[in-house]
């Protein structure tokens, strides 16, 4: 069975991804879908430098703008709404174009997540009690005890909370979990182009975004 293609425009703040999105979609039948955790949040389209009204009435934009920022996105609820939109898209014989900055969001589209169960709350409750107490280097140094190749940078405060959570909940490290990553869409071939540009530029870029020149 030929497989449906999707476009995926990845890179840094400031690299150029939805000015070329745009004008792809401009010359082509497109859906662009935001796959970056801040531009999902509507409060923040001036920081994060959101697609314009105007393009966005232009061209079809899906997954900008469509939270409060009261609520949380996580990597697994980013997975649903983008699949519902790729399939739409799809379905109406318009190429997608999934478009940002989040590694996560990216990585699991493509090379799916690990089905972690949710932690019991008194869990996470439990573990912000022993950072209070110990400080984030006690849980890093409790999960190298379990994990001599842990991969987590130890100054990672948020990926360190997570995975002692994941071992306390489950009993299984973060990263046995991820041996059992389920592909979400493995009837899509994604064609993926990663936008490289010097960090002299990419400064002077966001400078002038943010109106520091």
């Amino acid at each position: 069975m030929t497989k449906q293609t999707a476009l995926v425009i990845f890179g840094p703040t400031a690299s150029g991804k939805s000015s070329d999105a745009i004008k792809v979609a401009n010359k082509h039948d497109c859906t662009i879908i935001n796959a970056d955790s801040l531009q999902i949040y509507k409060d923040l389209r001036i920081l994060t430098s959101r697609p314009s009204i105007q393009d966005e009435k232009k061209n079809v934009h899906k997954l900008y703008g469509i939270l409060s920022g009261g609520e949380n996105c996580s990597v697994s609820k980013w997975l649903d709404l983008a699949k519902k939109e790729i399939k739409v898209s799809l379905n109406k014989n318009k190429l997608p174009i999934i478009v940002g900055g989040t590694g996560m969001y990216i990585k699991g589209l493509i090379e799916g997540i690990s089905p972690i169960p949710d932690i019991p709350d008194h869990i996470k409750n439990e573990t912000q009690d022993l950072i209070k107490k110990n400080g984030y280097q006690y849980l890093y140094k409790f999960l190298l005890t379990k994990n001599k190749n842990l991969k987590i940078d130890p100054n990672d405060k948020q990926r360190i909370q997570r995975a002692y959570n994941v071992f306390q909940g489950t009993g299984k490290s973060i990263e046995d979990w991820h041996q059992d990553n389920k592909k979400e869409m493995k009837d899509i071939s994604f064609k993926v182009v990663i936008k490289d540009i010097d960090r002299d530029s990419l400064y002077k870029k966001c400078e002038k975004r943010f109106g520091y020149e």
